[in-house]
Formats: structure tokens, C-alpha cells, sequence
């Protein structure tokens, strides 16, 4: 992302080698998945987001307050009362669409996995392309906001993704991006005995393809067309991070993590050192 090639190991999971730049911290996978890789790891068969098309499970209760509360940020960033046009990059089946659309925006979305966002289509009259960003053939300045939720982690190249996110967005359009932390505390505390125990929950290769931290994403944030407008940090729900009571009941060495880092996890956000990055940038002129 910042140019240079000065990278070290950092750690191995699931045959995946991390390594972090010298230069501006970015951790990323050495030996990603090639493009056929990524098309059968994001779809049905792969059972990518399958709880997500029942509109009754938990999985979607839980996601549809999620896409309440990311809204409810947007909203609030805006200068005026006016809602203008919206896009949802990485939108799945098109619930935060489908709640912004509800409050007056005119939304559209991009989704890489087909099966999804025909879903979005077919259920919820959606105008959702096919595929990445870069080549869904938007028309340039045509909308006010795009997001990127638990999205930029998971592109192949995260500077294109956003320099084409800066293209479809009016000058001053608003960027909205969330990914998950390595400079968080609890990825940070974490790291010092990741390598001894060989097991460090933060990092999800093959999905996540890059771990940002604040200083890393704005960077390439800058390099990408945008000017940083806020940044904050939030907790990724403990259940995801350290597993259920009774999966930790069938590991005790997960049980053990949990009852020692659980407790950083949820400090993190306290003292401003999160395990999630939430940050509002607008594209410069």
C-alpha cells in the first residue's frame, strides 16, 4: 500500500504466511488465494453467508440491528438533512440497502459472491452488480456516500478498491469503512504468545487478506484520493472472536485464551484501542 517491499514474517495460520510492511505496518498474506480460490471460498457451495438468506434467522435479526446502528453513523456525519444517493460495497443480500433505502436514499449495491446478490435482487428489488468495484462500470461523481463494511480486509487490492471508490463518489462524498484492528490492544497483547501457542484469533486468512491499523489505513487512505474525517475504535462481539460457551466447553485451551485476553478484548475500546476501525474519510477535490 505505501510502496515499499521491506517486508518481516509476522505469523503462519492455516498454511497462510503473514507478513507485516516495514514501512507502515500493514500486515498482509504472502501466498493469497488465486482468483478461481476466492470464487469457491465466497459461495454457496463454501456455505459463505448461507445464514444470511433466511430473513428469520438470528444471523439476520442481528445483522439488521447492526445495519440500524451503521446507518444511524452516516446519518449523522451528513452536513444537511437531504439524503442523497448510496452505495454498499461487499452488501451480501442488501440489509443495511434495504434499511437505507427505508430512510429515503436511493441505494445501490456491489457483492462479489453471485448467489447473494441475486438474493438481494430477487427478495429485496435491490440494484445490486455482480463481481469488485473496480469493474462494476458505475458512472464517476454519482453518489454522495459509499461504505465498506468489514469489506477492505477481504479485496485483492485494497488501493484499487478505494481509488475506484473515490471515482464513483461527487467531490466531498463521504467514504465509510470498517475492518477489524492489528493495532488494536487485544491483537496487540495477543501477538507477544500468538507464536508460542501457534493460535492467534485475530487474523482470518484466507478471507482477510490485509490487517490494517489506524496508521496504515489512513495512509492508503490517503494515497487512494481521500482526506481522513473520524476515527474510532469499537469491539468485535467476544463470541466471534473467542467462540461460544459450549464451544469452549469442547476446548479447554480456548476456554483458557478466552479467560485471558476476553478481558483486553473489551478493554480495548475504553482506552481508544479497539479491535475494529470505523473511519469516515471524504474524497479530496
Amino acid at each position: 500500500m505505501c510502496g515499499s517491499t521491506r517486508t518481516e514474517h509476522d505469523f503462519t495460520k492455516d498454511s497462510y504466511e503473514l507478513r507485516r510492511c516495514s514501512a507502515c505496518d500493514l500486515v498482509a498474506v504472502a501466498n493469497p488465494p488465486d482468483a478461481e480460490d476466492l470464487a469457491r471460498i465466497y459461495s454457496p457451495d463454501a456455505g459463505y453467508h448461507e445464514a444470511w438468506a433466511d430473513s428469520e434467522s438470528e444471523t439476520v435479526r442481528r445483522e439488521r440491528k447492526l445495519a440500524r446502528r451503521q446507518l444511524d453513523a452516516v446519518e449523522a456525519g451528513l452536513t444537511g438533512t437531504s439524503r442523497g444517493a448510496l452505495l454498499d460495497v461487499g452488501c451480501s443480500v442488501g440489509l443495511f440497502l434495504e434499511e437505507a433505502r427505508s430512510r429515503g436514499w436511493t441505494v445501490a449495491g456491489v457483492e462479489f459472491n453471485q448467489a447473494t446478490a441475486a438474493v438481494a435482487r430477487r427478495r429485496r428489488g435491490l440494484d445490486v452488480v455482480d463481481g469488485a468495484l473496480e469493474d462494476a462500470g458505475l458512472a464517476p461523481g454519482s453518489f454522495d456516500v459509499v461504505t465498506l463494511w468489514d469489506v477492505i480486509e477481504h479485496v485483492p487490492d485494497p488501493l484499487a478498491t478505494l481509488r475506484a471508490a473515490a471515482a464513483v463518489l461527487r467531490p466531498g462524498g463521504s467514504l465509510w469503512i470498517e475492518t477489524p484492528n492489528i493495532g488494536g490492544l487485544f491483537p496487540r497483547v495477543s501477538y507477544r504468545v500468538a507464536s508460542r501457542l501457534h493460535y492467534w484469533p485475530h487474523p482470518e486468512p484466507p478471507h482477510h487478506l490485509f490487517q490494517f491499523s489506524a496508521d496504515s489505513l489512513r495512509h492508503t487512505l490517503e494515497r487512494a484520493g481521500f482526506e481522513l474525517v473520524s476515527e474510532t475504535t469499537e469491539r468485535i462481539p467476544l463470541r466471534y472472536t473467542f467462540g461460544t460457551t459450549a464451544q469452549m466447553r469442547e476446548k479447554p485451551m480456548k476456554a483458557g485464551y478466552a479467560a485471558v485476553f476476553a478481558p483486553f478484548a473489551a478493554l480495548g475500546p475504553i482506552v481508544g484501542s479497539g479491535d475494529t476501525l470505523v473511519v469516515r474519510a471524504v474524497r479530496t477535490p
